[in-house]
């Protein structure tokens, strides 16, 4: 009985080492380091200025690494403050433009059809005018024929007749102009159009040079 106790003592002891050399080596493996070779590249930048300029100072060596916002080189400053002068009065220029330029275009877009109506009114009623005159003149023609009315009265008719027939053709001439002056008006809304780039485009060269 006795021996049989120190029989199973040692099997326990036995499994006990054997379980210790598994969870030993296994632990051993998933500490176990891998070692790989191969090569990291930096990132190389090509950096400038987004006004041009005279460098007077560079705060960073060549090859150096670099962070994001950091302060690297700067330019001369009074031609800094020149370029900045010009750009702020290159745009106060264009907006000038651009402001004449709209109030160029309100006005054609005002006045000028209103001019083609008052011509169209004017030629309506000229048009009357010297409908009667011609039929006047024709009556006052075959009067002066029969002897019932005078010359003079028959020259007074006929050169009515001609100035109102005068006046109609001016009054059309007229027209014609006032409806052509209508082309202003999108002449002047692209005008308008340029002008507001040209501003854009200034203030795009003064957020540059500040």
């Amino acid at each position: 009985m006795k021996k049989k106790r120190i029989v199973i003592a040692v099997f326990l002891v036995l499994l006990v080492g054997v379980g210790a050399l598994v969870y030993w080596g296994q632990w051993r493996n998933q500490r176990q380091e891998l070692s790989y070779s191969g090569t990291i590249e930096a990132t190389n930048a090509n950096l400038a200025f987004q006004a041009p300029g005279r460098v007077v100072l560079v705060a960073v060596r060549e090859g150096e690494a670099v962070a994001k916002d950091q302060f690297l080189a700067e330019l001369e400053p009074s031609e800094l403050k020149a370029r900045q002068e010009q750009a702020k009065a290159n745009l106060e220029r264009a907006r000038h433009v651009q402001a004449q330029a709209g109030t160029v275009h309100g006005i054609y877009r005002e006045t000028l059809p209103a001019d083609v109506l008052r011509a169209e009114a004017n030629l309506k009623a000229l048009r009357s005018a010297a409908e009667d005159s011609r039929k006047n003149a024709a009556r006052y023609e075959q009067l002066f024929s029969r002897g019932v009315v005078t010359e003079k009265e028959r020259d007074t008719l006929r050169l009515r007749a001609d100035t109102d027939r005068d006046r109609l053709a001016e009054a059309e001439a007229v027209l014609v102009q006032a409806k052509s002056n209508l082309k202003k008006i999108d002449a002047a809304q692209q005008d308008m159009a340029g002008a507001r780039s040209a501003a854009e485009a200034a203030q795009a060269t003064l957020d540059q040079a500040t």
